[in-house]
């Protein structure tokens, strides 16, 4: 439900704010998807190449400290294959064994579904695990990967947990993990959320 209810706000906040060309393109396409969300987040939809400002926070859960509430572009859609596998090759070359969290063979499964599989709740799941992996893999490697494609991975993960939460409890426990590594970092408190979200 909070899922949806951002994704809303964030279709919302493009539409009463941004550009009229930009926002007439967004209504079009949110006739034609039939589901908000898949606007916003599918590969299909164009939304990765049409960011969608929002002022909501996207650097961990619920309500934004007064810190996080900066206005930016939040793409809700995995940057391209090539970079997402050179992400999770980096995490899994540079981080040690204590920290695979999935395996690579979990990691590949979970591309596989993203890039070549059918769409669903499945292919979500499968979303958030390999976006997770990834975020972490390009903290690795900031030569390589950008802060904002990093950011990409995060927010595409997060934007998809409830639904590893609700169908996949064990996985959900695991993108909690790569989540706290990942603003362990920065972010102390989102980290700390995360890890006491699995406690729960």
């Amino acid at each position: 439900m909070r899922t949806r209810l951002e994704t809303l706000e964030t279709v919302f906040s493009a539409l009463r704010e941004g550009p009229p060309a930009e926002a007439e393109r967004l209504l079009h396409r949110i006739r034609t998807a039939g589901d908000v969300a898949a606007v916003l987040h599918s590969g299909d939809s164009g939304a990765d190449t049409d960011p969608v400002p929002t002022s909501a926070s996207s650097s961990g859960v619920g309500a934004a400290s007064p810190d996080d509430r900066d206005v930016r572009p939040i793409r809700l859609g995995l940057p391209d294959a090539d970079t997402t596998l050179k992400a999770v090759d980096s995490f899994f070359s540079s981080s040690g064994k204590l920290f695979h969290v999935f395996s690579r063979d979990q990691a590949m499964e979970c591309y596989r579904a993203v890039f070549y599989g059918p769409s669903g709740s499945d292919r979500d799941v499968a979303t958030s695990c390999l976006a997770a992996v990834a975020a972490v893999g390009g903290q690795y490697n900031p030569d390589l990967f950008s802060d904002a494609t990093m950011r990409d991975f995060y927010d595409v993960s997060r934007h998809h947990f409830d639904e590893v939460l609700r169908t996949a409890p064990l996985r959900a426990v695991k993108v909690c993990t790569l989540m706290a590594m990942f603003n362990i970092m920065g972010k102390c408190a989102v980290a700390l959320a995360f890890v006491g979200r699995c406690l729960r």
